[in-house]
């Protein structure tokens, strides 16, 4: 399985990070709800100063690790459960709408979705949800550094990344099922 999942490697991604063709700048969900400063500046008229050279193999460095966190995750998931890898989802009601600057659409890293639950029961322990949304994170030296510092004890959510899950997870009705098995 996972040479198959190589083999349909997005070699178009990997050119496109390198060569920083992400086309026009526009506010990710990513962005604006971990620094909502970044997405207002943005909004206002304010330009980022431009990428550093060579930033593009960082970030092509950063799809590679999701391209074989994929491969290895899709050859070894066991019976009971299926990967929905790299979906397109639409965003709330709430996203801002019709601003070029904002994206219309986020892309959710993976879903995983429970199939046959008496399979998936030799897996997980109860209450089994019937699907777990994942945003994986890679991080350059410069944010591998501050990870390092953060005290996560202190402030599980340290790096705002929550909302950004909560809100591809409002597809599929993940989000209402976990607040419903969390009583609300």
């Amino acid at each position: 399985a996972v040479r198959d999942y190589v083999n349909k490697a997005r070699l178009k991604a990997l050119q496109a990070a390198i060569l920083l063709e992400d086309g026009p700048l526009t506010i990710r969900p990513s962005s604006l709800l971990s620094c909502p400063r970044q997405g207002w500046l943005l909004a206002h008229g304010h330009r980022p100063q431009e990428m550093p050279r060579g930033i593009g193999v960082t970030f092509a460095s950063g799809h590679l690790l999701h391209a074989f966190s994929y491969a290895f995750l899709s050859s070894a998931i066991p019976p009971g459960f299926t990967l929905s890898v790299e979906d397109s989802v639409p965003l709330p009601p709430w996203w801002p709408r019709g601003n070029p600057l904002f994206r219309e659409r986020g892309t959710r890293d993976l879903l995983i979705s429970v199939t046959d639950p008496e399979a998936a029961a030799r897996y997980i322990l109860p209450p089994m949800r019937p699907r777990c949304v994942v945003d994986f994170k890679s991080a350059g030296s410069f944010n591998a550094r501050n990870y390092a510092k953060k005290d996560l004890s202190e402030a599980p959510d340290g790096f705002g990344y929550l909302p950004q899950i909560s809100l591809y997870a409002e597809d599929d009705r993940v989000y209402r099922l976990s607040r419903h098995a969390l009583g609300d």
